[in-house]
């Protein structure tokens, strides 16, 4: 589940999704089926813990933001944190020019 978890880009669906498979799995350790009609404040109360999975990915990623930082190999984080990446029009897209001509 957390392979990877690093380098994810979390938005507000993807914190919500990863709380639902969280309150999937411990009811399918704790054998609930959907239509026993339990909260998942019972259930966590059951399992005797709270949801932790997403604040697990976040620590993760903040121990690689760390890393990355540290690393003096590559300009990694200096490149993302500037925001500076050299890339390529595509194919499709015309030429970037200084003038515009003007149409009359």
């Amino acid at each position: 589940m957390l392979y990877g978890c690093e380098t994810w880009t979390i938005r507000k669906a993807d914190e919500s999704k990863i709380e639902a498979a969280e309150m999937w799995f411990f009811r399918r350790l704790l054998r609930v089926s959907w239509k026993d009609r339990r909260t998942n404040g019972n259930v966590l109360a059951e399992m005797g813990t709270g949801r932790t999975l997403l604040s697990l990915v976040k620590e993760r990623r903040l121990k690689y933001i760390g890393h990355a930082e540290r690393n003096t190999k590559t300009d990694l984080m200096k490149t993302i944190f500037e925001g500076k990446t050299e890339a390529k029009r595509g194919h499709h897209y015309p030429m970037l020019t200084k003038s515009v001509k003007q149409q009359g």
